[in-house]
């Protein structure tokens, strides 16, 4: 932290305790000031580029610099955020779907990469999902039948290794199809 706070641990307890009033109007729907939004993006910006300069010192700025799905939103409402801190990172949802009836999932990926750096592979069991503007909709026929079935969204990146040797990041969403009786 000795790039912006030289004189140590104090230093970044005295700005980081300038925001606490500045959160605490924020979080309770209260306005603040246009000097105050300036003071909070500039000490945070401070206090960013001292966590990243701390990792670059110690190369770990690009150990897994991989694209990743940061949220999914869903038809049901759901909203999952994804730290990317396991794979493959399971969604359950406990809506049961019958034949006939649709599921949509839309994606938001990293955007500190470009689109054109990765492809997304969605797959229903064994069988490929079309996407589109990374969304996905899936009509579940007689052949989804089951009590767990498993969609699987894939982030893989262009690059000639990955980070879970075949794909950078999973997503399975278990859910349940049953017939229509």
């Amino acid at each position: 932290m000795d790039s912006a706070y030289p004189n140590g641990r104090e230093e970044v307890r005295t700005f980081l305790g300038r925001l606490i009033p500045i959160r605490n109007c924020l979080s309770h729907s209260n306005p603040i000031s246009v000097r105050q939004a300036e003071q909070c993006v500039c000490y945070c910006n401070d206090f960013i580029d001292c966590v990243k300069l701390y990792f670059e010192k110690k190369g770990k700025e690009k150990m897994w610099n991989v694209p990743s799905i940061t949220k999914i939103n869903d038809s049901l409402g759901n909203e999952v955020l994804f730290k990317n801190l396991k794979n493959p990172e399971v969604f359950l949802t406990n809506k049961v779907f019958y034949v006939g009836e649709s599921y949509t999932v839309w994606l938001t990926l990293d955007s500190a990469f470009n689109s054109s750096e990765y492809t997304i592979k969605g797959n229903l069991d064994n069988r490929s999902l079309t996407m589109s503007n990374n969304q996905i909709i899936v009509t579940f026929t007689e052949q989804d039948v089951s009590q767990e079935v498993f969609i699987t969204l894939e982030v893989i990146s262009n690059k000639t290794w990955h980070k879970y040797h075949y794909s950078d990041q999973r997503i399975l969403i278990v859910l349940e199809v049953r017939p229509v009786i």
